[in-house]
């Protein structure tokens, strides 16, 4: 483990903008924004997209909390995976899943390492 983490060290001594560095516990908005962005996160809400396929309407309740949810917490859509009820949400189906009360939600998001 000391090899892997020198290896990491030197990694990022030689390609520093490689990295996010976490903001500080009293960081701005602004702050904030930048680090969202770093990760990916898109400039609004709206910019995260949910898609149907043709003829099947989407739950609007589930949409909008889909992208609130994951606009508060700076997602990445392309590194985010939703589990309803224990079960994992296959992504071209978000737009059709039903909310009802007492579903339970988990997001997921994948980070990258090494």
């Amino acid at each position: 483990e000391l090899a892997l983490a020198n290896y990491s060290l030197t990694k990022m001594q030689r390609n520093p903008g490689d990295f996010v560095t976490l903001p500080p516990a009293d960081a701005t908005p602004e702050q904030m924004t930048e680090f969202y962005t770093k990760l990916g996160r898109p400039p609004t809400k709206d910019a995260y997209e949910f898609t149907t396929p043709e003829g099947v309407p989407a739950d609007p309740k589930f949409v909008e909390f889909g992208k609130d949810v994951a606009f508060e917490l700076g997602l990445n859509p392309k590194k985010v995976a939703v589990e309803r009820n224990l079960e994992i949400v296959p992504r071209s189906t978000y737009p059709m899943v039903t909310l009802v009360d007492g579903d339970q939600l988990e997001i997921v998001h994948f980070v990258g390492g090494g």
